[in-house]
């Protein structure tokens, strides 16, 4: 995008304000922001893992069942309801959980394999350590169907014409 895709503006604030108010539709208690706009990442430079590590390391061990939510800042036409829908089933499952063919948006339970996976994988100098598929793998996560005529929901912008494509659906 040649910039960071953060600070794009839509409906007159930043794209990250945006995804912070989506958030605040739903029933999730706590936001952590990962990137410049919040937690910059303890060991930058491996992808979504460095964000996720960084983020882990905020959360205490309270022995009770937690978990997060990871929701890219690039899609902006994802609902309150199908974040909702993803951590409803996640918490029932009690596993790692993501819609069809999309990695993100991600559900993922907070454990002591996820925590030690993340804390190895920003070690490694292999960059296919830090796919999120591999994580997903890892911890034998799952997935959910999209629910009928929303795939489109889950585009997110990488180019100026991919950001196009979604201000014409917001």
């Amino acid at each position: 995008m040649g910039c960071n895709k953060a600070h794009i503006a839509i409906n007159d604030q930043p794209l990250w304000q945006y995804m912070l108010s989506l958030l605040n539709e739903t029933h999730f208690r706590e936001v952590i922001i990962s990137g410049p706009e919040g937690l910059p990442d303890i060991i930058p430079g491996k992808g979504p893992i460095s964000g996720l590590h960084t983020c882990l390391s905020k959360i205490p061990d309270n022995g009770h069942t937690q978990a997060v939510l990871i929701l890219p800042v690039d899609m902006p036409l994802i609902t309150s309801e199908l974040l909702v829908q993803l951590v409803d089933q996640g918490q029932s499952l009690k596993t790692p959980l993501h819609y069809d063919n999309y990695q993100l948006p991600l559900y993922l339970p907070i454990t002591e394999a996820l925590r030690n996976y993340t804390e190895a994988v920003v070690h490694e100098a292999d960059k296919r350590h830090y796919s999120l598929r591999r994580l997903i793998a890892h911890l034998h996560g799952s997935t959910i169907p999209v629910p009928d005529d929303q795939d489109w929901r889950f585009r997110n912008a990488n180019t100026p014409d991919e950001w196009q494509h979604c201000l014409a659906d917001v």
